[in-house]
Order: structure tokens, then C-alpha cells, then sequence
């Protein structure tokens, strides 16, 4: 009964990230997490791994490698963003802005 209580509260707390991963790789938008939050959840699963590794708690390392890599993927996502240039965006069809505080070009439409 105690490990299926501890596989349980680790099942809740590893599927807590799933909607924020979800949401951050269907969107590509990750700016409203700080990245203070996203080194300490991957300092925390590293730890927590680390100790269910060294204790050989079987449900504190799957939900705590599980933790890792999907807190590593909206980390990623992020730093993509970061990273990549900004694309082109179109606002209303023939009218195309490619940054912020740049006026809006218009475009040709496509046949």
C-alpha cells in the first residue's frame, strides 16, 4: 500500500507538467516562464534523481527523471525561442510585419 501510495503521488506530480509542456511546445511561447523557475525544477530533478538513485526508490527516480526531461523540454522551448530569428509574421492577409516596432509591409498576394 505505501508504494502504490508513493507511485501515486508521484504519477500526480510528474502529469502537473504535462499541460505546461503541452502549451509551451503546441505555442512556442515560453516568455512567461522565468528562467529562475525552469534551473531550479532541473536542479530539482537532478537532486531528487540522484537521491532515488542512491536510496533505490524506484518511484522517486521515474517520477523524478520524468520531471527532468519534460521540465528539460519546456527549457529547451525556450531557449529556442531564444535563439531562433523572428520569422516573418503575417497580420492581415497582404500586410506583413517581421518585428516589433517596424512598420507593416505590404506583400503580394500568394496565387
Amino acid at each position: 500500500m505505501i508504494a502504490f501510495l508513493g507511485f501515486f503521488a508521484a504519477a500526480l506530480s510528474t502529469c502537473s507538467l504535462v499541460p505546461q509542456v503541452y502549451r509551451s511546445v503546441r505555442t512556442r511561447s515560453t516568455g512567461d516562464l522565468a528562467w529562475g523557475y525552469l534551473l531550479a525544477m532541473l536542479a530539482g530533478g537532478i537532486a531528487w534523481l540522484s537521491y532515488g538513485l542512491a536510496t533505490h526508490d524506484v518511484a522517486v527516480v521515474v517520477a523524478n527523471a520524468t520531471c527532468f526531461a519534460l521540465s528539460a523540454v519546456i527549457a529547451a522551448t525556450k531557449l529556442h525561442g531564444r535563439i531562433r530569428p523572428v520569422a516573418a509574421l503575417t497580420v492581415l492577409p497582404g500586410v506583413q510585419a517581421t518585428a516589433l516596432g517596424t512598420e507593416p509591409t505590404a506583400v503580394e498576394p500568394a496565387a
